[in-house]
């Protein structure tokens, strides 16, 4: 089983726990919006995983299998030792890229449009990556790195990466900081600040950036701002992984140059032809005066979007876990569902027009499917109940659609 899906529930603790001590301190790291969204953006990477990891891995078990140079037992520290670390420095070029070229930052974009900054941004993590980083781990079949041993060496990269982002944990021993990548210089690598754009790219060794010249410490006179330059301003994780694609589609759409409609595509981030500066005009934040993006919501709705998202995420672990022994036809259905869900609930989240009705269409198809998925009556006993109460708690917010526009209107004020 995949190493990540077994340290999901690892993560919500330590999420959890999170939240908890940002509420005694009052730290103000955490908005129920943003954090619901990270939460559903990493889930959908999840679940679009399951299908799109098939062809990549794939093609690197193509290569070890016709083109390793050298021969490593799994039962050896050392090769384990190896793998980890060679992994780190192609994870670097790859991340680093990924910050250089318009496509590539298009998929991980996602990883940063979030305007805070803590564990849940660590789970906000792009549906597309799979299509593009398994050329930067190839080098590692060509040496010989069983395809085992790369997925879970990887699975401990990212793990590692949860826990670095907080704001809870300030500078660390110099020692610390001079090697590995730690909450402080990975916040930094989320500031949208000039002084810390495209800096400290790591995944667990900092020293790659001290190599390679993009290092950058926290700097005491200039406290991070989390985000991007060109908000997304939504709370829809479908369109998150969409809406930087789209940009890039409309400009090479309105560009007059037919160079120009392939090459941006592989341009530096953020180039777009003369043309379209004016024809399609973008607005950009400002990190000095940045405006978060909020929909205040009345406490019934939060809670009613909590205890969704609550059971939403047990349902994607649970189909997760038992993802490799479900037919297609099952995984593609339910992962439709998870998929319609979470897009459902962020249109409450937005306090779009039509979000209600979908929202009752959402849990009428996601608890018939639920009802038959499994036989036993204890099961289908449980799907009643939490249907029953579902729908009795949609029904008593969305009676109060007058206030609830109110506070919309109000926060685009």
């Amino acid at each position: 089983m995949n190493i990540i899906v077994l340290a999901i529930p690892v993560f919500i603790l330590f999420l959890c726990i999170e939240i908890v001590i940002n509420f005694v301190k009052k730290t103000n790291y955490y908005q129920v919006n943003d954090t619901v969204n990270s939460i559903s953006t990493g889930i959908i990477s999840r679940i679009m995983g399951v299908v799109l990891l098939i062809i990549p891995f794939s093609i690197y078990q193509y290569c070890f299998n016709q083109f390793a140079l050298l021969t490593w037992s799994t039962d050896s520290a050392s090769t384990w030792i190896v793998a980890f670390i060679v992994y780190d420095l192609c994870y670097y070029w790859f991340h680093r890229y990924a910050h250089e070229i318009n496509i590539l930052w298009a998929s991980h974009v996602v990883h940063h449009q979030s305007e805070e900054y803590n564990l849940s941004t660590a789970l906000r993590q792009t549906s597309t990556s799979a299509w593009f980083g398994w050329f930067f781990y190839l080098p590692m079949a060509f040496l010989g790195i069983d395809p085992i041993v790369i997925l879970t060496v990887g699975g401990l990269n990212l793990i590692y990466q949860f826990f670095v982002h907080t704001q809870l944990v300030g500078k660390l021993p110099a020692w610390i900081e001079a090697v590995f990548v730690t909450p402080s210089l990975h916040g930094v690598h989320h500031g949208q600040n000039a002084v810390y754009i495209d800096k400290n790219y790591a995944g667990v060794f900092i020293v790659w950036d001290r190599l390679f010249n993009t290092y950058q410490v926290e700097l005491e006179t200039e406290k991070p701002v989390y985000g991007v330059r060109k908000a997304l301003n939504s709370w829809n994780p479908v369109w998150a992984n969409i809406e930087p694609y789209y940009r890039l589609a409309e400009d090479a759409w309105h560009t007059k140059s037919w160079r120009n409609k392939l090459v941006i595509w592989f341009k530096p981030t953020g180039w777009r032809p003369d043309d379209v500066l004016t024809a399609v005009p973008r607005q950009y934040t400002n990190p000095k005066n940045l405006q978060k993006f909020d929909i205040k919501l009345p406490l019934l709705a939060n809670i009613y979007v909590g205890l969704q998202h609550t059971l939403l995420i047990a349902l994607s672990v649970y189909f997760l876990v038992l993802a490799p022994n479900l037919t297609s036809q099952t995984s593609l259905l339910a992962s439709s569902l998870l998929l319609l869900s979470m897009f459902s609930l962020s249109l409450i989240q937005e306090q779009r027009a039509w979000a209600w009705l979908m929202e009752s269409l959402r849990l009428i198809l996601t608890f018939t499917f639920i009802f038959t998925l499994k036989g036993d009556l204890w099961w289908q006993a449980l799907s009643i109940v939490l249907f029953v109460f579902s729908i009795s708690l949609l029904y008593r917010f969305s009676l109060n659609k007058g206030p609830l526009k109110d506070d919309l209107q109000a926060s685009h004020e």
